[in-house]
């Protein structure tokens, strides 16, 4: 974008950040792929074309998500240094490659390979760029954005399922993951190339649109923003190992009036571990529900195939939930927000943990809605407020990293335990796992900013 085409931008009144915020929503729907609720249409497809058990696919499934979390540690510093914009569309093309590759797979190894790509890609990249999108234009207004975007994800929850049921049924399962792979493509790239800017600054914007207007001209003025250093991880890990005064910011483009925790910081707070624990249980929970629904509807004696019913209704829900979450978000305090977000948890396993018919089933996919809503929405703003905006990818990453092994961890606890305990016994023990979180979550403050000088 040229200066000119800036400087025009920038006079007109509108902000920018709404361009981003849109660009972030097809994002998130486009992580569908990589979503537990899609990959799961496949499983029956594959298992017999594979001639494998279901044992096994899970199994996969479950190791390929778990290493999947691991690169995206390296991911998160990476996307600090060259923005989210190039990470959005490396990760889109890779999770377009994916969908058609795994329709070569030959067995369990190599299906692990594109869960692996499945997982990393579209789960952890291109949804971990989706956030740290928003993150960078919206800073008082981030909770509502991130409510608005959030109900992205419910209505393709609600829309995708039947259509890859459809695709599978009439195409066949290699071409209907080809198609996802394809729609992946020609829905982000585009957007990526053409419109995706890092920063506000990068059209002479400032975060929010809030913009300085020059006393003689009346034109707004570009207002700097700190940006990490070049080599900022690697500085922080040697500032843990010798007593230097170390500067992580480049002096030239400072404001220090701005919250800059690096991650090695972050990782040093409580309000990072709280915030944490209520998003990986959330993951851990909600993947397990999803991934399993078929199970615990049938533990809850409602009718079998049910389980797209109250898939459904935990779509509408959340997407119902999701603004009000991000409204509450800018409005309420964070120890209520995570409290209350893991209490809803609980409240969701002790409904299927007693269900014996469709009211306890029903009002535990409302509850879980609410969880999720409240939780991720409320949890990627408070992580960007808490921490700040230059090194956000690094600390964002290291989250995901624990989500993801959540995600990866939780149909596999909830099998193991249902084997000695039923699915009831399942969901008492996530249940009774959530209280102590909920009660934690009433100590999440935000931190004290990071010392300028060395103790």
């Amino acid at each position: 974008m040229t200066r000119s085409v800036r400087q025009s931008w920038y006079t007109s009144g509108v902000f920018y950040g709404w361009v981003i915020l849109l660009i972030a929503m097809v994002a998130t729907v486009a992580t569908s792929p990589g979503q537990s609720f899609l990959v799961g249409k496949f499983k029956v497809p594959l298992e017999a074309a594979l001639g494998i058990d279901e044992s096994t696919l899970t199994l996969a499934y479950g190791i390929a998500t778990f290493l999947a979390a691991i690169p995206l540690l390296y991911v998160g510093p990476l996307a600090d240094r060259l923005g989210p914009r190039a990470i959005m569309g490396a990760s889109a093309a890779v999770l377009g490659l994916a969908c058609w590759s795994i329709g070569f797979v030959t067995g369990p190894f190599t299906l692990g390979i594109c869960y692996f790509l499945l997982r990393f890609a579209g789960q952890g990249v291109l949804g971990l760029s989706a956030s740290h999108s928003t993150a960078m234009w919206f800073d008082k207004r981030l909770g509502t954005v991130t409510g608005i975007k959030s109900f992205a994800m419910p209505v393709a929850m609600l829309v995708l399922p039947p259509v890859v049921t459809y695709l599978i049924r009439v195409e066949g399962w290699k071409l209907a993951f080809g198609i996802l792979g394809t729609s992946v493509w020609i829905s982000v790239l585009p957007l990526v190339f053409f419109f995706h800017r890092n920063r506000p600054e990068d059209v002479g914007d400032t975060v929010d649109g809030e913009r300085t207007l020059a006393p003689h001209t009346g034109l707004p003025v570009d207002s700097s923003h700190p940006h990490a250093h070049p080599d900022a991880e690697l500085v922080a890990s040697s500032a843990l190992e010798q007593p230097l005064a170390v500067d992580l910011i480049d002096d030239s483009e400072a404001d220090l009036s701005e919250t800059c925790f690096t991650r090695a910081e972050a990782l040093r707070t409580s309000a990072y571990w709280i915030l944490t624990a209520a998003m990986v249980m959330n993951a851990l929970v909600g993947t397990a529900f999803v991934f399993l629904l078929a199970e615990l509807t049938e533990q809850a004696g409602l009718p079998r195939g049910y389980e797209d019913t109250l898939l459904a209704i935990f779509a509408v829900c959340m997407a119902m939930f999701s603004p009000v979450a991000g409204r509450l978000t800018d409005k309420l305090q964070a120890r209520w927000l995570v409290s209350a977000a893991s209490a809803f948890l609980a409240s969701a396993c002790f409904c299927f943990a007693m269900a014996d018919g469709f009211g306890l089933a029903w009002s535990g996919m409302v509850m879980l809605a609410a969880s999720q809503a409240l939780m991720f929405v409320s949890g990627t703003t408070l992580f960007a407020r808490f921490f700040g905006r230059p090194h956000h990818g690094a600390i964002r990453a290291s989250v995901s990293f624990s989500m993801v092994v959540g995600t990866s961890l939780g149909p596999w606890l909830t099998a193991v335990t249902a084997e000695r305990w039923d699915y009831d016994g399942s969901m008492w023990l996530f249940a009774l796992t959530c209280i102590p979180v909920a009660v934690a979550g009433l100590a999440c403050r935000p931190p004290r900013p990071p010392d300028a000088t060395p103790v």
